[in-house]
């Protein structure tokens, strides 16, 4: 299962994921040659992928938010426009840069 350049190959049975004080924790069930074996990858982020042109938007809709940042990445979208990686720490946060984002796009559109 763990091969000599320290990959691990197999089959993903199951996968979880749950907030650490160091990040998010990722841990995948595999099964390869008749064995199990349960592999952990810590200090994990969240990452979504935003137009840079959003960016005051976006600072706006998360000014009540702790736990995230806001970095230039090299990518562009199809339209050849800049993109930004949101990164937030935990899957609490990332729910809550979510609901936030959401909430408001939805008052912007049918204020009440």
């Amino acid at each position: 299962m763990l091969a000599a350049d320290g990959l691990v190959a197999g089959l993903i049975l199951c996968s979880n994921q749950r907030d650490t004080p160091l990040g998010i924790e990722l841990n995948y069930g595999l099964v390869a040659d008749n064995a199990a074996q349960l592999v952990t990858i810590a200090r994990q982020e969240n990452v979504f992928f935003v137009q840079a042109s959003d960016e005051q938007e976006i600072r706006f809709a998360l000014r009540s938010v702790d736990d995230w940042r806001l970095q230039p990445l090299c990518l562009k979208d199809l339209k050849q426009q800049n993109i930004f990686g949101l990164y937030c720490s935990s899957i609490k946060s990332c729910r809550k840069i979510i609901f936030s984002i959401l909430s408001f796009i939805i008052f912007r559109k049918w204020p009440y």
